[in-house]
């Protein structure tokens, strides 16, 4: 059986992005609520692409 790793390797990239996109942001002053609001979708990102990825472990 052949799987189909598309929807990780989105996962991935979109996570790499976000990660990218807080990082930029750390080094802006940015306000404290913009800046938990943007980890708070990075950690969402980290979350999906985890269980994705446990998925196509198991």
């Amino acid at each position: 059986m052949i799987l189909d790793f598309t929807a990780l390797i989105k996962a991935i990239q979109r996570l790499t992005e976000s990660i990218e996109v807080i990082e930029s942001f750390q080094l802006l002053s940015v306000e404290p609520a913009i800046h938990r609001t943007l980890m708070s979708g990075v950690i969402q990102h980290f979350e999906f692409t985890y269980e994705l990825g446990w998925k196509f472990i198991k």
